[in-house]
């Protein structure tokens, strides 16, 4: 019998790719722009972990959309739970990341901790659903 856990596991880890996709692109927006602008002389290596951030980020919005893809077919378990690790780890960074850049504005970590929440929650529905893959 199919249960529910698998396709609430898929969905979360595609909203939540799609976060990271979001986030990661206003930190290489926000990069970008601080280096363009004739007004802020900035060096390069002070934004350097920013940039390795945004990189992750569209890493873990292609390893996050595969695996909520293959926890919606029910194929690949490993994939699935590959692509909600790397959301959680990436929630963990975000969490870090905003809270050093963001000082006077802590909420926004708040949505680093959120998607290590569900991450962990859609990591719990695929192992109580992993009889349900081939």
């Amino acid at each position: 019998m199919n249960s529910k856990f698998s396709i609430v596991a898929g969905v979360f880890e595609i909203f939540f790719a799609c976060i990271c996709m979001f986030l990661s692109s206003v930190f290489l927006l926000i990069i970008t722009s601080n280096l363009a602008s004739p007004f802020y002389s900035v060096s390069f290596p002070e934004y350097s972990y920013q940039l390795v951030f945004a990189v992750y980020g569209v890493v873990v919005f292609i390893f996050g959309l595969m695996g909520g893809i293959f926890a919606l077919k029910r194929k690949h378990l490993a994939l699935a739970l590959i692509g909600a690790c790397f959301i959680m780890f990436w929630g963990i960074l975000f969490g870090w990341l905003a809270v050093s850049i963001f000082e006077q504005y802590e909420a926004v970590g708040i949505l680093g901790t959120t998607t290590v929440m569900f991450s962990i929650l859609s990591l719990a529905f695929l192992l109580v659903s992993r009889t349900e893959f081939t």
